[in-house]
């Protein structure tokens, strides 16, 4: 999920249960980020932010037709109801599930090998850096921190400006993150 485009949470791991399809394979996967959708909501509702439904971009129809409960026949009857509780946060206007080309969704990062232009091009859209990146920022405040202790006339000064460093660099360390390639 991203906040402020900048990635909150994400996962990506073999599913537990063999599905019979792609679009069940992708239902299972919507059934999990409708999990971690309703807890992020209860988090950020505690928190005093009330959120409008969320987009859950989805590639496969079949399984954008699951979600908004528009199929009941013969080849959906054998899924385990324990992943129906899409339908619900669909119709509790939690989550909508819209259609997104194969080419712009995102989530490929996590769950394909991908040529290094693609990776690149995706990793970028989430507004993650690299490990290089992440170092060069990272040296540019030792080297910036290390400046300011040379001209720092007072023990308080030097403090001050330390902190303000140490909160730039949180400041951007939040804001992105850090693939290790």
């Amino acid at each position: 999920f991203l906040l402020n485009d900048g990635c909150i949470t994400w996962q990506s791991k073999k599913q537990p249960t063999v599905a019979l399809s792609t679009s069940e394979a992708e239902y299972m996967s919507l059934s999990s980020a409708t999990q971690e959708l309703r807890w992020l909501i209860q988090l950020l509702g505690e928190l005093g932010f009330k959120q409008p439904p969320v987009l859950i971009h989805q590639d496969n129809q079949g399984c954008i037709q699951m979600a908004g409960g528009k199929t009941q026949h013969s080849r959906t009857k054998h899924i385990d109801i324990r992943h129906k509780h899409i339908e619900q946060a669909v119709d509790d206007e939690l989550l909508k599930v819209p259609y997104i080309s194969t080419k712009d969704m995102l989530a490929d990062i996590m769950t394909k090998p991908l040529p290094a232009p693609r990776f690149i091009d995706l990793r970028n859209r989430l507004n993650i850096i690299s490990r290089d990146q992440f170092l060069a920022a990272v040296y540019t405040v030792v080297a910036f921190t290390s400046v300011l202790s040379k001209e720092a006339d007072s023990a308080t000064h030097l403090r001050q400006s330390k902190e303000a460093v140490g909160y730039a660099l949180t400041s951007f360390l939040l804001s992105k993150l850090v693939l290790i390639k």
